[in-house]
């Protein structure tokens, strides 16, 4: 069994948790059955059974979509045998210690805040044991669930001592679990172990709880119990330092031997992210209601991740550190997103939310900047004053050399734009007296102004509010220089797989993509299905008419092909005059009426063809086959089709053929 470091509870504190409910009995009878070597899964069933308000509770959130099952659970026994014994002793703890823990009258604790924390916890703690390799994620998110347990105990049994805690961290800004020893005597981690222990809760998950703020965990013998705390303590690291704490007032938090040890290898953004995705979803689970998804990044965007770390005696100068910080971390987490952005109009519209929603300007606005063409024109617009101009009717031409804002472009560096230094082309456009305004360089070309001033309150600038501007304006280049190279490789990839004539995939491409749906129809029994199509007699088309007429011929009929094809159909130019339809998840006699139905329409285009080449006829003939997977190839295959489509024209062409 895990060992614990945590204290013992003091006396007068155990007398308080004396009011604290019980675990539900079904709860506790299910973790019984659980932890035996040979749990009878019939039993499990009985056991939820026994508590129908249990029972509509487990059904509703299995076939919630967080769990994603095709067909609607119906039973409890169905929902036992799908989800396994863990993921059930799981769902059914994390339900019953929730509602023990959220009572309707609330003291010191803002419970919101705290489940959301643990929530986002719980979502980084399975993430984190997925990627590690921890043998039970489902007992991580358990775990991150319950960590901070003790809290909330506190909240219910010792509201006033608990005060005492959190007015005293609002003061020091101290390490949360240093005051709780100090006021009460014991911390939250021994509290909420203490209880968990009481309710039966398994021993792996008591012991995370109750370690998660230790220090180190080198002298546990249990290594599955030392491993889970330590996922616990990094997915609690990672949920404060990215501003999903449980209190108002963010204690003092910092990385321990524990967390970076549980860290290495992990993509900590990703994990951020994760907390993110998952959030909204695991929230509605427990009835925890969070912003929407679009509200819920924004606000992460805006919380400093080392706010938990700036505290100080004197107010005022905590207030500047907190107000620089918040600005940093804001330009931080927002520009994260940018470099992940590659669209340039993406990351011009997070670098304008960046810089009025984290720089705390009332407006901010981007201009393109055409060098060759010699003129500013107005591109995008954020304003919190919800009276945003329309930006796109400014043009203005390329500001002089000597003027205020040529100065500007040419030096590459922000500054302040004022009417009296004889700027006032922009700033008359933009109806401001004055304003903030840094060039966006990418590839050490200029290609866009940011302009951010403060419309309504007309709160006056300085140079300090450059500082911020320029950092997110430099790292928003990147994002955009990024965005830049990667539409070039896609322009790029999309030369290299597209037949340049019919915009349809070419050859090789075709073939690739083959030789995946090939793979996909083998490994899960799918029906496969190609054709062959040969435009008859195009060669008509280029001795009498000409070439660039059968290049008119061929592109119309790839816009046919285009149009009649499923999405999943995949198009592509084989050679000259050929065409080559992949027909995934379909089989002989479905691929028949498909071929049918293009070959009528291309009869119908070869009548209005005939309206401007009257000597000549358009018609197509098509040879179909279907994958036979034990003796078939991609070679074969297409021989195959090919044998079919010269069957076709063998049998008087304009007809389609099946081998």
């Amino acid at each position: 069994m895990p060992e614990s470091s945590t204290k013992a509870v003091p006396a007068g504190i155990v007398e308080k948790l004396q009011s604290l409910p019980s675990l539900p009995q079904a709860a506790s009878r299910l973790m019984q059955e659980v932890i035996k070597v040979d749990a009878d899964m019939g039993e499990v069933s009985r056991i939820i059974q026994s508590d129908p308000g249990l029972v509509s509770r487990v059904l509703r959130l299995v076939n919630s979509p967080y769990y994603g099952v095709r067909q609607k659970v119906t039973t409890v026994e169905h929902a036992v045998g799908l989800l396994g014994l863990k993921a059930i002793e799981s769902l059914v703890l994390s339900l019953t210690v929730f509602d023990v823990l959220s009572p309707s009258k609330q003291h010191a604790l803002d419970l919101l805040r705290h489940w959301q924390h643990s929530i986002s916890v719980a979502a980084a703690a399975k993430y984190i044991a997925s990627k590690t390799g921890y043998k039970v994620p489902d007992e991580a998110y358990t775990a991150g669930l319950l960590h901070d347990t003790g809290r909330a105990i506190l909240d219910i049994c010792a509201p006033d001592e608990l005060r005492k805690v959190l007015e005293a961290l609002g003061r020091s800004g101290a390490v949360a679990v240093e005051v709780e020893r100090e006021i009460m005597g014991v911390d939250h981690t021994g509290v909420g172990e203490f209880v968990l222990k009481k309710w039966n809760i398994p021993a792996n998950v008591c012991a995370a709880v109750g370690l998660h703020h230790a220090e180190s965990l080198a002298g546990l013998k249990d290594k599955s119990g030392a491993a889970l705390a330590a996922i616990v303590q990094a997915a609690d690291f990672l949920a404060w330092a990215n501003g999903l704490g449980s209190l108002e007032t963010a204690p003092k938090v910092t990385s321990t031997n524990v967390v970076e040890k549980a860290l290495k290898g992990i993509d900590q953004a990703e994990v951020f992210q994760e907390m993110v995705n998952e959030l909204q979803k695991t929230a509605e689970l427990f009835g925890v209601a969070v912003p929407d998804r679009d509200e819920l990044r924004r606000a992460l965007s805006m919380t400093a991740t080392e706010l938990g770390r700036i505290h100080t005696l004197h107010r005022d100068i905590e207030g500047r550190l907190a107000r620089k910080t918040r600005e940093v971390e804001a330009v931080n987490i927002l520009m994260r997103r940018a470099r992940h952005t590659y669209n340039k109009s993406d990351v011009v519209k997070v670098l304008m939310d960046a810089v009025c929603k984290g720089l705390a300007y009332e407006r901010a606005a981007f201009f393109d900047f055409d060098q060759d063409a010699g003129q500013i024109k107005g591109a995008a617009v954020v304003d919190i004053t919800s009276m945003p101009a329309d930006i796109t009717r400014i043009v203005l031409p390329a500001a002089k050399p000597e003027s205020p804002l040529g100065k500007i472009i040419q030096t590459g560096k922000p500054s302040l734009l004022l009417p009296s230094e004889g700027e006032n082309g922009l700033l008359s456009a933009m109806e401001s007296t004055e304003a903030v305004v840094a060039p966006l360089a990418a590839a050490k070309r200029i290609v866009g102004l940011v302009f951010a001033d403060n419309y309504m309150s007309k709160r006056p600038l300085t140079a300090a509010d450059l500082v911020s501007l320029s950092v997110l304006v430099e790292e928003a280049g990147l994002a955009f220089e990024n965005a830049v190279l990667y539409e070039h490789a896609q322009r790029l990839r999309t030369m290299a797989e597209t037949d340049a004539l019919t915009s349809l995939y070419n050859r090789r491409h075709i073939l690739h993509l083959l030789q995946n749906e090939i793979y996909r129809s083998e490994r899960y029994r799918l029906p496969l299905s190609l054709a062959m199509i040969d435009i008859d007699r195009f060669k008509g088309f280029n001795d009498k008419y000409g070439h660039q007429a059968g290049d008119r011929v061929l592109r119309s009929f790839a816009r046919l092909l285009k149009k009649t094809s499923r999405n999943i159909d995949i198009p592509g130019r084989f050679g000259g005059e050929e065409f080559l339809v992949i027909l995934p998840e379909t089989g002989v006699e479905s691929s028949g009426v498909y071929a049918e139905r293009v070959r009528k329409l291309a009869e119908r285009l070869g009548a209005r063809l005939k309206d401007r080449y009257d000597e000549c006829s358009f018609t197509i003939s098509i040879g179909l086959t279907s994958f036979n997977e034990k003796s078939d190839d991609m070679n074969s295959f297409i021989h195959r089709v090919d044998q079919a489509m010269y069957a076709a024209k063998q049998r008087g062409r304009n007809r389609v053929c099946a081998l």
